[in-house]
This record gives structure tokens, sequence and C-alpha cells, in this order.
């Protein structure tokens, strides 16, 4: 059984990818092993970048139409907290060297603040961090 029952968000089976299956941490009587979250945090992050390169997979597939030198046929709203920090950082990695993405962050404010919200300032950082990954 591949994990389309389990996630929903996923429409095809990552499971021969993954391996064998973690145990399942069923109720409070149950505390989870250094092994068993590694092992979960593996299958986890393997069915999110799976995930994220089934949605680029039509870009990946259609090199020449590549838009290195034009705008950017993948965009991320991007907030600069842990999940856009974490979908730009994988779509990077499913996504040929010489194809863009676009960041998009969003900051509601006026002239005299010049848009420096903490929001923005947060997005700031995170796209530092991005250029060292």
């Amino acid at each position: 059984m591949g994990y389309c029952a389990t996630f929903s968000f996923c429409s095809y089976d990552v499971q021969p990818l993954l391996g064998p299956r973690a145990p399942l941490l069923g109720g409070d009587s149950h505390v989870a092993t250094d092994q068993e979250m590694e092992l979960l945090a593996k299958e986890f992050c393997a069915v999110l970048l799976e995930a994220v390169r089934v949605r680029v997979a039509d870009l990946t597939a259609n090199p020449t139409a590549a838009a290195s030198n034009g705008p950017a046929r993948v965009a991320i709203l991007f907030s600069g907290g842990i999940d856009s920090l974490v979908l730009a950082a994988l779509a990077d990695r499913c996504l040929p060297m010489d194809e863009p993405i676009e960041l998009i962050n969003v900051a509601f404010g006026n002239e005299q603040t010049r848009f420096q919200t903490p929001d923005r300032n947060a997005a700031f950082r995170a796209l530092n961090d991005l250029r060292y990954l």
C-alpha cells in the first residue's frame, strides 16, 4: 500500500522511493524512539520533495521552453516563514540550475515605512539563508 491513502495531496505512490514504512506512532502511551523519529522525518522529507517535484515536472519535461533569459515560470508566495523557505529550497533542487524562481512577497505600508514591515524583513533574512543552502 502506498501513501495515497495517508497523504491526500499525493496522487502517486511514493512507497518504492521510501523503503520500509516507519511504525505508526499510536496513542499517548508510545514515545517515539530517536530511530523512529529519524525514519519519520526522512519519509516526510521524501514525500514533500516528491510533491514539489510533481508540481514542477512539466517544466523539467520541457527544457526547450526554459526561461533562463525570460520571466520565471515558477513563483512562490514568500513570507520568509519556514514553510515558504522550505518550498523555495525544494523547488530549487527540483528545477534545472538555469530555471529562475520568482519569490513574491506582499507588504502593506506607506512611504514613511518604505514597506519595511516585520514580514518583509523576515523574507529578506530568509532569502539570505537560501543563498547559503
